[in-house]
């Protein structure tokens, strides 16, 4: 009950022969499906890439760490790369202590300015966020909790021993607040 069989014909150059060489028409869906939509992936023209997708951690501890690593892309440029770049606060929790704790970039540091407030509410971010700590590995904010808004922020790292107004490197987060 399987389909008919058929003879495969080859071209030698002077005109088609029969090989005597019988197989199965079946081929399985799934592959036909996969070289159409390799070939329509093909004829795609380039996209730009989007930004990384968010990485979210849900806060309801004492300390929220954050990992922070200087790492080096395919062209060499450097870049920061964090273990989580959305930090949620659990509803009626305050006086989590949210920690960003720099690993594996032995020649750069933190400084007074290397946590700041950013965006649209950045001027509120002074009442919400006292300052805990600030060292060379590490930087942290209490979170009050009381406001319920969404609070911007800049991670900025910078080579030791670099000059005062150097340009760090940069990322970029949020603290959604949750009372």
């Amino acid at each position: 009950m399987g389909a008919p069989d058929s003879v495969l014909e080859m071209d030698d150059g002077e005109g088609i022969q029969q090989q005597g060489i019988h197989m199965k028409r079946k081929v399985p869906f799934g592959m036909i499906a996969a070289a159409a939509l390799l070939a329509v992936s093909v004829q795609q023209p380039a996209q730009a890439q989007s930004p990384p997708p968010s990485k979210p951690v849900g806060c309801n501890l004492a300390w929220c760490p954050i990992q922070v690593e200087v790492i080096k892309n395919s062209s060499g440029a450097e870049s920061l790369r964090t273990s989580f770049n959305e930090i949620r606060m659990a509803p009626k929790y305050s006086g989590g202590t949210i920690v960003w704790k720099l690993v594996g970039s032995p020649d750069y540091e933190f400084r007074a300015d290397s946590v700041r407030a950013s965006g649209a509410n950045s001027p509120w971010a002074a009442t919400q966020f006292p300052l805990r700590l600030v060292s060379a590995n590490e930087y942290a904010y209490d979170d009050l909790n009381n406001s319920g808004m969404t609070y911007g922020y800049e991670v900025r790292v910078y080579k030791k021993g670099s000059p005062a107004g150097s340009t760090p490197i940069v990322s970029n987060g949020t603290v959604v607040n949750a009372n």
